[in-house]
């Protein structure tokens, strides 16, 4: 089955292949003789059978590569689902007639049938020529083992585990030395989330057989996935042994070896799968992904540009690689592959949207915003799209088009806090204050008010529209969260100071210039408020070092005016009030540019 599109990606994020998948759920057909204590179990593999995907050999990808289907649309390294052991079977013909003979040939004859129905994928006449080779006297009990087996993978693919768990275990309690059936078993608990057991039944098979590749396998990806990475290098490293060529099995090891930070083994697994695997284009392509999710992207690029020439018509070789080149900040050699997938694939958006990041980054945001456009045209409802255009609009001060972008996005993902603060913060721009409040609760409705500001945010947009108690209110939230958030602190001060808490606000203005000497906000605060108390001298050492900080400040001067004129210090209050009417005249001027540039209609 086609794997659906994910059309959201963060930096460095790949899109993984179209078609069909990796085997998931294998049964492995052995042949043995029975395990006695002591002995080492002999075996030969047949096959693997993946009831998706039909036949393959081991470590083989079930899919045929394609111009769009390269297989790795499924994550490697998943547990195989079941494990077939048969007993040594003569050669010779299977029976398709149920057999009710009591002889041990007719017994064989039809465990061979089962058997074969199974590989067939024949689930009915699988269970039918089980159950009847158990009603056959002549059966043996390892022979019953078998056939329980076989009953227990019938009712594992019915989805039936609580039967199939039955069957296994009576496999086991006929014959304790049949090894599939502990595998099966461990399989069985692993999907139902009894990571434990399942683990106890790979231990079984590895007291037996320490060498078993399947067993060796899955308690090294069970441990890997915990985060017990010597124990999964150790499991892994002797399924390898057994399996050289298996590239699920050399990736899961490969990505061991790069969180363990062992880069060298991990390249020299790589480089040994690629090289036997006689350049097979689907082993490049799954090298390349996992090459760029850990953000090798040089060596991703590679083995993507690989495929690439191997296979032009392919958009997700093509798509990749320029997504690693993009990476490598390689921009026109990215440009040129992303167009390339673009134009193999006109239907997708994923390209679009990558080559308008590319134009942002390379500080085009005219080509960025049109790709996006291309982008959005394809997926409409896209809100990852729709928030990356919103930026851009916003970079280039179109904030109009700008905050449409945002509430199309917010409509599309209305949980996603970065689109909501985004939002928030264009309309604050447009002194859209109520809207920015809305979308700051809503933000603070679906985040985690300990892990940002929002609360500060909220308190902000409530004082911006004149409502001080709610402000008040909310900095005091934040406050209890962050005792120490700056910004918080000063808005508070400022607040108090408008509700003529005076002391209160001394204090918190007072603690804000202990966390941050340089804060022109809060000392243009405290200026004003000695003023109101009086306190004149404290008032101009405050606005004097405001002014040493922002030269261009201008209502600090206006407030030294006023400190001057009400100490009788005329020629000082005259300079002041003169540099203040010319500020005051620039900034009218600015202001008016700026929002005939932005769209804000004048008051």
């Amino acid at each position: 089955m086609p794997c659906p599109l994910d059309s959201r990606y963060e930096s460095g994020q790949v899109r993984t292949a179209l078609g069909q998948a990796m085997p998931t759920a294998l049964i492995s057909c052995l042949i043995n003789t029975r395990f006695q204590p002591g002995d080492r179990v002999a075996e030969r593999r047949l096959l693997l059978l993946n009831p998706f995907n039909g036949f393959c050999a081991p470590g083989e990808v079930s899919s045929q590569f394609s111009d769009t289907a390269l297989a790795a649309s499924r994550p490697l390294g998943i547990i195989p689902g079941l494990s077939l052991l048969l007993l040594f079977i003569a050669a010779g013909g299977a029976s398709a007639v149920p057999v009710y003979a009591q002889t041990k040939e007719d017994a064989r004859n039809q465990m061979e049938t089962a058997t074969a129905a199974l590989r067939g994928w024949d689930l009915d006449r699988a269970e039918a020529a089980a159950n009847s080779l158990l009603s056959m006297t002549a059966a043996s009990n390892d022979m019953r083992a078998v056939a329980f087996n076989i009953l227990g993978i019938v009712s594992d693919q019915r989805q039936d585990a609580a039967k199939a768990e039955s069957y296994y275990r009576k496999a086991l309690s006929a014959d304790p030395s049949l090894i599939a059936a502990h595998n099966n078993l461990g399989n069985l608990y692993y999907k139902s989330k009894k990571e434990q057991q399942a683990v106890s039944e790979y231990q079984a098979v590895l007291r037996a057989d320490p060498a078993n590749t399947e067993a060796n396998l899955n308690l090294g990806l069970i441990y890997q996935a915990n985060g017990k990475l010597e124990q999964a290098g150790r499991h892994l490293e002797k399924a390898r042994e057994q399996a050289p060529g298996d590239a699920r099995l050399a990736l899961s090891l490969a990505g061991l070896y790069f969180d363990t930070r062992n880069t060298e083994k991990a390249q020299a697994v790589i480089a040994d799968l690629v090289k036997a695997s006689n350049d097979d284009e689907r082993v490049h392509f799954t090298v390349g992904l996992t090459l760029v999710r850990r953000e090798y992207y040089k060596e991703a690029a590679e083995h993507f540009g690989f495929v690439a020439r191997r296979q032009p018509g392919s958009y997700e070789a093509m798509y990749n690689y320029g997504l690693a080149l993009y990476n490598l900040n390689q921009f026109a050699e990215a440009e040129s592959a992303l167009r390339a997938a673009s134009a193999l694939r006109p239907d997708l958006p994923e390209a679009r949207e990558r080559l308008g990041l590319l134009y942002s980054r390379a500080g085009n945001g005219k080509s960025a915003i049109e790709e996006f456009q291309r982008a959005l045209a394809l997926d409409p409802q896209n809100p990852e799209i729709l928030f990356l255009m919103g930026e851009e609009q916003s970079k280039l001060g179109m904030l109009t088009s700008a905050v449409d972008s945002y509430e199309r996005a917010v409509k599309a993902s209305p949980t996603t806090v970065p689109y909501l603060r985004k939002l928030a913060e264009v309309c604050f721009k447009l002194r859209r204050y109520e809207r920015a409040q809305e979308a700051y609760l809503q933000a603070l409705a679906a985040g985690d008010p300990a892990g940002g500001d929002l609360y500060y945010l909220v308190g902000y947009a409530a004082k911006a529209q004149g409502m001080l108690p709610r402000a008040v209110e909310y900095f005091q939230k934040e406050l209890a969260i962050h005792p120490a958030h700056i910004e918080a602190l000063a808005n508070l001060g400022a607040a108090e100071i408008e509700m003529g808490q005076l002391p209160e606000a001394e204090k918190h203005l007072l603690k804000v210039t202990e966390l941050k000497p340089n804060h022109v906000a809060a000392r243009y605060d405290l200026g004003r408020l000695y003023l109101r108390q009086r306190r004149y001298a404290e008032a101009e050492t405050q606005l004097t070092r405001v002014i040493a900080l922002r030269p261009d400040h201008t209502q600090a001067y206006y407030q030294l005016y006023l400190v001057y004129a009400r100490t009788k210090r005329n020629t000082e209050a005259a300079k002041m009030m003169e540099v203040f009417k010319k500020l005051e005249e620039d900034d009218k001027r600015e202001r008016e540019a700026r929002d005939r540039q932005q769209g804000v209609s004048q008051p």
